[in-house]
């Protein structure tokens, strides 16, 4: 048998090597890659025969699985970026993340996300209840809004910065921290009854719970009062600093009426801080229900 090729010129060099031989590359579509180098080293041989028969593809195909063999691939360094642009595809709720992102060191860490090795207090089991929360706080036309107004911010993101995205340069951008905060201070009033909320946190979440997640580890998670508590001083903390900080310029910016309602909240966070240091200083048994942590 024999095949021929039109000759041609190879694109990527002098060799015909594509990207796939540069040494500390992850080509992502490596299938694709080495499938076209062979075919640019096909064509450099019928170029200089005019023909291959059978036994010159095969000895072909053995010269360049041996060069492939003898190259050094970053294996571990291209799994971990295909598995956290993976993840990318998967997040299709960015502002949902943004707000996530406030509590993050107390999620369990995995590839491509925040989180601690060790005492991860939540699990993100927890987020489909969450986000479920803040819809009902906010309402679903304003949710959908500032969905639109974050996917617009990573756009401008992607075009800046190509490849995985990072998350901590969009969150940090000021428009990001802007609806971030207009979603807190919009639910700062539900809380006015904090005990009673919280009471509300834990049962929509508990009603839907995400399946169990591999870096849970294989515990049985469920949310409580004293994690839903942590939960929202984690997500407000850097809004009470600001509160504290630059009390007039919130209150400018969101109006009085608003900051009213956020102070209140902050009063309530007080108070828990307060008895949660208490719990660690006094014996469980001096204190009413035996303590809240």
């Amino acid at each position: 048998m024999t095949a021929t090729l039109s000759p041609s010129v190879a694109p990527d060099g002098a060799d015909g090597r594509s990207e796939a031989y540069n040494e500390g590359g992850c080509p992502l579509d490596m299938s694709r890659l080495l499938i076209m180098d062979f075919v640019a080293t096909l064509e450099q041989e019928a170029a200089r025969t005019g023909t291959l028969d059978a036994g010159a593809l095969r000895a072909q195909a053995e010269v360049f699985l041996g060069h492939l063999r003898g190259l050094r691939q970053p294996a571990d360094n291209c799994l971990r970026l295909h598995e956290q642009l993976k993840w990318e595809e998967r997040r299709r709720h960015p502002f949902e993340r943004l707000i996530i992102r406030r509590f993050s060191h107390l999620l369990p860490k995995r590839i491509g996300d925040d989180g601690v090795m060790q005492g991860a207090m939540l699990s993100r089991r927890a987020i489909p209840g969450i986000a479920v929360a803040i819809t009902k706080m906010i309402g679903i036309d304003r949710y959908r809004a500032w969905e639109t107004a974050t996917h617009e911010i990573l756009r401008r993101h992607k075009a800046e910065r190509p490849g995985p995205i990072d998350w901590a340069d969009v969150a940090a951008r000021r428009e990001s921290t802007q609806l971030v905060e207009l979603a807190l201070i919009r639910m700062a009033p539900y809380f006015g009854d904090l005990d009673k909320r919280v009471q509300w946190l834990v049962e929509v979440v508990n009603s839907h719970l995400g399946p169990p997640q591999p870096e849970d580890g294989g515990r049985v998670w469920v949310m409580d009062g004293p994690k839903a508590r942590m939960m929202l001083l984690a997500l407000y903390d850097d809004l009470r600093q600001r509160l504290r900080d630059g009390a007039v310029e919130l209150e400018a910016t969101y109006g009085s009426r608003a900051m009213g309602a956020l102070r209140e909240l902050d009063a309530a966070f007080a108070r828990f801080e307060q008895q949660a240091v208490m719990a660690v200083q006094a014996p469980a048994r001096d204190l009413p229900f035996g303590g809240l942590l």
